[in-house]
């Protein structure tokens, strides 16, 4: 985790953002995403915006399988006139552990872009592996998966964010072995999961 002195535990204080608004900060950096392809997913509650939920989201986080990639999207991010809040760097949580980190703002929405890296080795987070897509004017991003962002916000129990989530997975299908994975006791999750589905919006 990082320091709270530390920019990336610094949160957006202004209103929820908009799926429009995340597409309109995005578009200028659709080719240089496009580009790197897989070496960069978005997560957290953009994800879920840019997939159709109505969350939440203070601002658009990238994780990048490598420094190269968050370089390249932060000097591609200044090159088409965002401003940057913090240049990238490294943040560390120990000696040998933390994220190379940048932040810049399209306006009012902030866009992030890290690397996580544990022990000095790049980290394959089981994040990555549990991965969507989603559709942002043609171009596919790789996403965050649904399952594991709806356990993440049970796990931080934050209903206002995970209730969407749950009734856009109940209503659509989720991957059951996924979910299994990624929340404890799935099972005695799964009737509330049954009652979004039935509940009016």
């Amino acid at each position: 985790m990082t320091d709270a002195a530390d920019p990336a535990a610094e949160r957006y204080a202004g209103p929820p953002l908009t799926r429009t608004q995340i597409v309109e900060a995005l578009r200028p950096l659709l080719p240089t995403i496009d580009r790197l392809g897989g070496r960069v997913m978005i997560v957290g509650t953009a994800s879920c915006a840019l997939a159709g939920i109505d969350v939440p989201t203070g601002d658009v986080d990238f994780l990048a399988l490598d420094r190269d990639a968050v370089d390249e999207l932060a000097r591609a991010a200044e090159d088409v006139g965002f401003s940057t809040l913090f240049a990238p760097g490294w943040l560390a949580w120990t000696p040998e552990s933390g994220q190379y980190f940048a932040r810049s703002a399209a306006g009012d929405v902030w866009i992030e872009f890290s690397t996580v890296e544990i022990d000095g080795e790049q980290r394959e987070i089981a994040g990555r592996r549990q991965s969507g897509v989603v559709d942002v004017e043609g171009v596919a991003i790789k996403a965050e998966a649904l399952e594991a962002r709806l356990a993440t916000e049970l796990a931080r129990n934050r209903p206002d964010r995970w209730v969407p989530i749950a009734r856009f997975l109940a209503r659509r299908g989720y991957d059951e072995a996924l979910m299994s994975s990624a929340i404890a006791e799935f099972a005695a999750f799964r009737p509330i999961l049954e009652l979004l589905a039935a509940s009016p919006l």
